[in-house]
């Protein structure tokens, strides 16, 4: 019951007000004293604390995440041993905006499971990004229609791509590509798959872009869309491949290797019918210098695309013309060499047909004109924030970013977004503390992968939740609408520049599945 006016609002009533933020605690393993061994089998086991909340709220947003490893034995036993916290700003502290999740929206609670998939073969799974901050290296998951699950991970040999049931259990043995260097893009079909990546070239070049299609064991094509004929190269992909249900369409970055483009960066948008043969459409140079790419399938017409380019410098719509030239602008971004300060990191088509991206941002305090090539923009902020952005349709921008973090002690890296339902979103995105940032590269502590999700508007519809389990590449989503995906390793140290030399290994696999549920 509503308090009198002047009256001080009880306990309950203070709970219900405050937003609550949401940290998960490993406990020790099941051998340590006061561990839970609820079923059989190991577990990792977790204990969630909350921010600004009540008791029955903690209980309300409980969360387990299954784990079907072992824990570190040896030497590290002991260390195991000891609670390992991930903190989360308290909420009265943390000047992030939209964090307070209506009270009656969906919970995660208990939604979340994760298998361990040991592999045949190690992956390493961090690779060094702008100036060696640590990134993950991508890791995609894609679902087949009757719903078979395709991984696509990198080994010392090539690309594996990894089976599994619908219960996301290993079924059958791997598809090598032997000597492929990225995973690219993928694509599940319920006879096979397709995979976006890169091979020695035939021309003299590094690598080329090619795509494979494989029924079963057998591969029923290897095109090659960059090489000596088209004066373009792959040596890094940064790409997408997306499926109609008739026509591929890969979407990657390329650098010129002949006449006037040679030695230029940009990218290219290829069709390929179910056959292996290219189709008309898409272009051979968009975006120079591309810094980021995003595809959707259409039906019919040109497939919906963005990229991130350091001419313009910024996020830009451009579907069906490549080029960023006139191309509507999501944001302006600060560029440079390597580097813009936009990334995308989701691009989904809602149920309702509007169209939503996800982004890390430092947004523009200025732009003017370059002294060489293209414009200068000002960032406003020295760390990352997140952004949501909209489009009425795959052409047209709507409205402004919406900001969803303004946080300038703490960068935001690692964005991801895939439907949850037909008119929400599953949010993701990690967090670095302290940040202490110089020319766009943010060094601090690791703070954790948090996960919401938010209508199509942006509003958060549950609690930001800081989870164990974090995300290396593409969503898959499942037919009854559950959400899965891959990750492998340990969380990176945000506190120096990643040792290219020495990237860590692992040889397991986190299957990762989200169950949801009727808002």
């Amino acid at each position: 019951m509503r308090g009198c006016e002047g009256s001080r609002p009880s306990r309950r009533e203070r709970d219900m007000r405050e937003p609550h933020t949401l940290v998960l605690e490993r406990l020790a393993p099941p051998s340590a004293p006061g561990s839970v061994r609820a079923h059989t089998g190991r577990r990792r086991q977790f204990r969630l604390l909350a921010t600004g909340s009540s008791a029955a709220a903690v209980l309300a947003a409980a969360l387990v995440i299954t784990h079907v490893t072992d824990w570190p034995h040896g030497d590290g036993r002991a260390a195991a041993a000891q609670a390992q916290v991930t903190r989360v700003v308290p909420a009265a502290e943390s000047r992030t905006l939209a964090v307070a999740a209506r009270a009656d929206g969906p919970s995660l609670a208990g939604a979340l499971s994760v298998t361990a998939m040991t592999l045949p073969a190690p992956t390493a799974y961090l690779e060094a990004g702008y100036s060696g901050s640590p990134q993950w290296r991508r890791i995609d998951t894609a679902v087949a229609p009757a719903g078979g699950v395709r991984v696509a991970w990198q080994a010392p040999d090539g690309v594996h791509v990894t089976s599994l049931g619908s219960a996301t259990a290993h079924a059958g043995t791997d598809i090598v590509i032997r000597g492929a260097r990225e995973v690219g893009g993928l694509v599940a079909h319920d006879d096979g798959f397709a995979l976006l990546t890169r091979l020695p070239g035939r021309s003299g070049a590094e690598t080329d872009a090619h795509l494979l299609r494989f029924r079963g064991a057998v591969q029923v094509f290897d095109l090659a869309l960059t090489g000596s004929v088209s004066q373009d190269a792959a040596p890094q992909l940064g790409g997408q491949l997306a499926w109609n249900g008739s026509r591929y369409g890969a979407y990657f970055a390329v650098q010129g290797t002949g006449g006037r483009l040679a030695g230029q960066f940009g990218d290219k948008l290829v069709y390929v019918d179910r056959a292996g043969r290219r189709l008309p459409g898409g272009w051979n140079w968009g975006c120079s210098h591309n810094r980021g790419t995003a595809l959707i399938a259409e039906k019919p017409g040109v497939f919906a695309s963005l990229c991130v380019e350091d001419r313009r410098s910024g996020l830009f719509v451009n579907t069906g013309t490549g080029s960023s030239e006139q191309a509507p602008v999501i944001s302006r971004e600060q560029c440079r060499p390597d580097y813009c300060s936009g990334q995308i990191g989701g691009f989904v088509k809602a149920g309702s047909g509007r169209y939503v991206v996800a982004f890390s941002t430092r947004g523009a305090a200025e732009v003017r004109p370059g002294s060489g090539r293209g414009d200068e923009v000002s960032a406003r902020t020295v760390t990352h924030q997140v952004a949501l952005a909209f489009l009425t349709d795959r052409s047209t921008p709507e409205g402004s970013p919406v900001l969803l973090t303004r946080d300038p002690d703490t960068d935001h890296v690692n964005v991801r977004l895939a439907p949850y339902g037909p008119d929400r979103l599953l949010l993701s995105y990690e967090t670095v503390s302290g940040a202490r940032c110089s020319s766009g590269t943010c060094t601090g502590t690791f703070t954790g992968t948090h996960v919401r999700i938010v209508d199509l508007a942006g509003h958060p519809l549950t609690p930001d939740t800081v989870i164990g389990a974090h995300i290396a590449g593409s969503i898959g989503v499942l037919p009854g609408g559950d959400l899965v995906w891959a990750a492998a390793g340990s969380p990176p140290d945000h506190t120096r520049p990643l040792n290219q030399d020495a990237t860590p290994t692992t040889s397991a696999i986190d299957i990762v599945r989200l169950t949801v549920r009727a808002g």
